[in-house]
């Protein structure tokens, strides 16, 4: 049989898009591996990542009201970058010096035990201040007063605590620790190499992957929480901020 006649089940096609999300090998060897012709994997690909984005529907705001909280703050906030190749034209939009690349910025709202409430990807040439405002996140945290846990990108925001040099170290261990929920988040999803490696399709293509991946992940955590343990600061260093 030639390479590129053989027609795939629908289990060998979920297991080879599935395959390029884990892993993110070349075309070429995806084709070698399911023999078929690198064509059909592009077909394949494009066929069916924009189908598990319709479907995979794992990441929500709670609907009941939290009461574990760190200083009030009830999650945490963070911004990542997942690089691509060049886009031509606008290829500024997706650059930034600081990064010295082109990608696509994700902003990650999470609770302090790690459940994904909230994705949006972006250009990369914002910041974190910055997209927080486009993504109009900054608005709805204000809108349903909700206090969340971020870096020093965030400084500024009355609805997010940043570190502060004006508190002791205890207290700035503890608001570093507890908004590290937020980069294990990140360092999960990377584990699909399709989000940690150079991306080469469009970026449509990009960004319909990345919530592919960002929602299994939120999926996983579903089934198997993480085990994060929420420190909590005595009462006056609380009310001092």
């Amino acid at each position: 049989m030639k390479i590129g006649m053989r027609k795939l089940t629908a289990r060998s096609r979920l297991a080879l898009v599935l395959e390029f999300l884990r892993r993110h090998p070349p075309q070429s060897l995806l084709a070698q591996r399911y023999g078929i012709s690198q064509s059909t994997v592009s077909r394949e690909l494009h066929h069916s990542i924009p189908i598990l984005y319709i479907y995979c529907r794992f990441i929500n705001w709670p609907e009941r009201p939290i009461t574990e909280s760190w200083c009030n703050a009830i999650g945490a906030i963070d911004c990542t970058s997942h690089f691509r190749c060049r886009v031509h034209p606008g290829q500024a939009l997706y650059y930034r010096g600081d990064k010295h690349g082109h990608f696509i910025t994700a902003q990650v709202i999470c609770s302090l035990r790690g459940e994904i409430w909230s994705i949006c990807l972006g250009l990369g040439h914002n910041n974190d201040q910055g997209f927080l405002k486009l993504s109009k996140k900054d608005k709805h945290l204000i809108l349903h007063d909700m206090i969340l846990l971020g870096d020093g990108g965030y400084r500024g925001n009355t609805n997010i605590i940043t570190p502060d040099d004006d508190k002791d170290l205890r207290w700035n261990y503890e608001q570093m620790a507890n908004r590290a929920v937020v980069e294990v988040i990140n360092s999960l999803v990377k584990n699909w190499k399709s989000a940690e490696l150079k991306f080469s399709m469009s970026p449509e293509m990009q960004e319909m992957t990345l919530m592919v991946c960002y929602n299994l992940v939120a999926k996983h955590l579903h089934m198997f929480p993480l085990n994060y343990t929420i420190t909590n600061p005595d009462k006056r260093a609380c009310e001092e901020k």
